[in-house]
């Protein structure tokens, strides 16, 4: 039997309100995901590694600068070993950070990924 124009309308309202709660829950988990101070407050750890790092490459690290630490150590270790410690390093930064970002949202490891291709 074919559905009367009163039950269409009540299952239209019904698909609305089920996509406007999806809808609120998805702005939610986005919120949560991208709140850096309450992530910042739970895993203060990383946010000082990233910071290090982030102070280590800006003084000089990347052989660039003028940093006087980084000509110090350049001088110790020499240029590839140096070069090579500052590659490691950013990336285990970056891909700690990916990793930490994929566990809250997921995801995210797959469109970092594509971004990086682009």
């Amino acid at each position: 039997m074919a559905e009367s124009v009163v039950e269409v309308e009540a299952r239209i309202r019904r698909a609305r309100r089920r996509l406007g709660d999806h809808l609120q829950e998805l702005q939610e988990q986005v919120n949560a995901a991208t709140n850096w101070r309450r992530h910042m407050a739970r895993s203060p750890h990383l946010w000082l590694g990233a910071a290090f790092v982030t102070g280590f490459v800006l003084s000089g690290g990347t052989g660039q600068g003028r940093g006087r630490v980084a000509r110090a150590l350049k001088a110790q270790t020499g240029t590839e070993t140096f070069d090579r410690f500052v590659g490691a390093l950013s990336a285990l930064a970056v891909n700690r950070g990916k990793d930490y970002m994929e566990a809250r949202l997921p995801g995210f490891s797959r469109a970092f990924d594509h971004a990086g291709r682009h």
